[in-house]
């Protein structure tokens, strides 16, 4: 990797990914209690007004299977202790992109590598989206963060792995809220003009912003009701001395962003043990692995939990190994 695409710092003296100080913290007991938190949510930051009109704030959830786990997307995870320059990971993903597009039958308008290096900054909007959304739905190190404007879908990801592993009384999965409460206005994003909140961004401080992929990327992305984030951070470049806009982490951004009071982060804990509450009224909502995915592997696994793990029509033979 060359240096100009890596930012080093000291974690101990910067900040320790994945903590989150800026959090409110509901834990609950079993899965009615959730479906009553979510109404309350959705009553009491749903809505709000400014200057006589009122307007709607944007409701984002996330589900994690480890309560214990900060907000990191798959780029993070793969440079634990490293920033990545955005123009560095953009002319990157646009290397992959003839090898991608061969397999995947399909071509997407992108930014060539020179008109990413003059772009003066993307600090409100990502280019390349749709195409950025593909591959974090196919396993590529990702800087965006998969939301969902269902709870329901991101309780089915907190959920997801609990019936294929043994249940530990004590470990708690979790559902992360993202509450955007700041003025919105109107900002033009890929996919045409939309709604977003005004964003903040300054030398040193981070901001994390929201973005949606339309009708040329990924179809998981329509049928998770996804949308994304990524977090910012403007700061100097070692090599060239300019200011260059990186990606960071999103537990940092987060919580710069709730002291400034420009997003609400809540975090719903609830006890793994409440998998089977759950599925079975998610099944009711058409939500499984199989519509999620769309896959014929995700069928199988689908398949293999209602089937093998919690049959409904008729019980397997199953003995004890001796």
């Amino acid at each position: 990797m060359r240096k100009i695409d890596l930012l080093l710092f000291n974690l101990s003296t910067l900040f320790r990914r994945g903590v989150m100080e800026n959090i409110e913290t509901t834990n609950l007991g079993n899965w009615e209690e959730f479906r009553e938190e979510i109404k309350k949510i959705r009553d009491e930051h749903g809505k709000s007004s400014f200057d006589g009109t009122e307007f709607n704030f944007k409701i984002l959830y996330r589900g994690q299977s480890d309560s214990n786990w900060g907000l990191e997307s798959t780029l993070e995870r793969v440079f634990p202790e490293e920033l990545f320059k955005m123009k560095s990971y953009l002319k990157i993903a646009e290397e992959c992109k003839p090898e991608i597009e061969s397999l995947a039958k399909r071509k997407w308008k992108t930014l060539s590598k020179e008109e990413i290096e003059k772009d003066a900054s993307f600090e409100a909007d990502l280019p390349n989206i749709e195409y950025l959304v593909h591959l974090r739905h196919c396993g590529f190190p990702s800087p965006l963060l998969d939301w969902t404007r269902s709870p329901y879908v991101a309780a089915y990801f907190a959920f997801r792995e609990a019936p294929f592993l043994p249940i530990s009384p004590k470990k708690k999965v979790a559902i992360f809220v993202c509450i955007h409460k700041t003025v919105v206005t109107k900002a033009t994003f890929l996919n045409g003009p939309t709604i977003g909140p005004i964003r903040i961004v300054s030398s040193g401080n981070s901001t994390m912003n929201t973005e949606r992929g339309s009708e040329a990327t990924h179809p998981r992305h329509f049928a998770q009701k996804a949308e994304y984030t990524f977090a910012t951070k403007l700061l100097k470049d070692n090599v060239t001395g300019k200011n260059e806009y990186f990606f960071c982490g999103h537990s940092e951004a987060a919580n710069f962003e709730s002291e400034m009071g420009q997003v609400k982060i809540i975090k719903i804990t609830l006890p793994e043990s409440e998998w089977l509450n759950a599925f079975e009224e998610l099944h009711d909502y058409n939500i499984s692995e199989f519509t999620l995915f769309q896959t014929e592997d995700a069928l199988m696994r689908d398949l293999a939990r209602r089937k093998l793990l919690h049959p409904t029509d008729s019980q397997p033979t199953i003995i004890k190994a001796v």
